[in-house]
């Protein structure tokens, strides 16, 4: 899981990542706010993952679905080879479902230099770590009180 949410922090997670798993395929699940140029990311990611889904998470902050699709089929559209890899958001984008078919693909395909990262806002952590029931770490509420 990384927070990497635009161009430079994407090339940055990527940089990290191959370097840390030389030679691997790498499979991206991601979800961008409203604000964030999703053109530009999509485009930094094409050139280094094996596959790339966009997923759709019901927040206020992040890209709904007809503006994710408009993005990625600009994209497609463009006769970039690399664009190939991005997905067309189907079951509404849906998180899950994208984490669980880039699983499968994996599987099926049974690599063992595959990385697999979800990344984007940090509006989607707490939708991934219901996904995978990962517990929220909260603040004692000591620090909390100190800190106000």
């Amino acid at each position: 899981m990384d927070v990497a949410h635009n161009s430079p922090a994407l090339r940055s997670m990527v940089k990290t990542v191959k370097s840390m798993h030389e030679g691997c395929r790498l499979y991206v699940v991601l979800s961008m706010s409203i604000v964030k140029n999703i053109r530009s990311s999509l485009m930094t990611l094409m050139n280094e993952a094996a596959d790339i889904k966009f997923a759709i998470v019901d927040h206020f902050r992040l890209i709904k679905e007809s503006d994710a699709s408009e993005q990625i089929n600009a994209l497609k559209f463009s006769n970039m080879t690399n664009a190939l890899r991005i997905h067309d958001i189907k079951d509404g984008g849906n998180l899950e479902t994208s984490i669980k078919t880039t699983f499968e693909s994996i599987n099926r395909k049974q690599e063992e230099n595959a990385v697999f990262v979800l990344c984007g806002s940090v509006f989607i952590m707490e939708f991934v770590r219901d996904v995978f029931k990962i517990p929220q770490i909260k603040d004692k509420e000591g620090l909390n009180a100190q800190s106000g």
